[in-house]
């Protein structure tokens, strides 16, 4: 099963009141199950926040449906995800 997997992300090198200090990141995860899926992409934006200094705030996976994916990209258009 295919999971939305979406992970927020700080940061460190700019000032808090910068617009890009917070920004989310989207992944999409095929799992097994939602909880390995959320395992997977919690040890990719934790080695990705350790080697460029970010920070994690908060995580979440969801079961990606067509409709949920469209209704999603906007709030995952930070910084063109983790690979930037």
């Amino acid at each position: 099963m295919k999971y939305l997997f979406t992970v927020w992300l700080r940061d460190l090198s700019l000032p808090a009141d910068d617009p890009e200090f917070e920004w989310p990141a989207c992944l999409v995860i095929e799992g097994a199950s939602e909880s390995s899926a959320q395992a997977w992409g919690d040890h990719l934006s934790q080695r990705y926040a350790r080697t460029s200094d970010q920070t994690v705030v908060r995580s979440t996976t969801e079961v990606l449906e067509t409709y949920a994916w469209t209704r999603r990209a906007s709030s995952c258009s930070g910084r063109g995800g983790i690979d930037r």
